[in-house]
């Protein structure tokens, strides 16, 4: 219906493969996820991108879109996908799955997207955690609570590391 199909709204300029530049061209829907999240951009031949909005510092940066993703058939595993911040070292992993609703809605698909690594703390004190050679850019874990990691700098090795939090140790505290 030519009245709720659209192009893209993204910038053409932060797109670097030649394909996703003509597949972005053609028609389909865009729309945002979120208070301060993702914007999808979902085409006709049942395949996906995304795009994350997140904050850098005092600004709000997009990453890149990920590459297209084939939703057309049930994927009940979990695949992974990553996106590159924009002229920037951050990087995005997500996992997602499309799985089939039940019942009179089964020819409904249902694609969940979920960060790829979430870091639990079932301690009785906060941790503190950051990716290797990036140890500034540290994120607190409240006790009993979880967050999601992301990789601040996609050159750095892919390790973390963990500490007790300062604040709620009295040990000595190293990383």
């Amino acid at each position: 219906d030519a009245s709720t199909t659209r192009k893209s709204f993204s910038n053409g300029s932060e797109i670097n493969s030649s394909d996703l530049k003509l597949d972005i061209c053609r028609q389909g829907y865009e729309w945002s996820v979120g208070m301060n999240g993702m914007t999808l951009f979902f085409s006709r031949k049942e395949r996906i991108s995304l795009s994350i909005e997140f904050e850098a510092g005092t600004k709000r940066t997009n990453s890149k879109w990920s590459t297209f993703l084939d939703v057309s058939r049930v994927m009940p595993t979990k695949s992974v996908l990553s996106v590159d911040e924009v002229d920037g070292p951050k990087r995005f992993e997500l996992a997602y799955n499309v799985t089939l609703c039940s019942s009179i809605f089964s020819r409904t698909r249902v694609i969940t997207f979920y960060p790829r690594y979430q870091i639990v703390n079932l301690l009785s004190g906060g941790l503190v955690v950051a990716q290797e050679c990036a140890l500034r850019s540290e994120t607190h874990i409240p006790s009993q609570s979880w967050v999601p990691f992301h990789w601040e700098n996609s050159s750095f090795p892919s390790k973390i590391r963990l500490k007790f939090d300062e604040q709620e140790n009295t040990h000595e505290n190293k990383w």
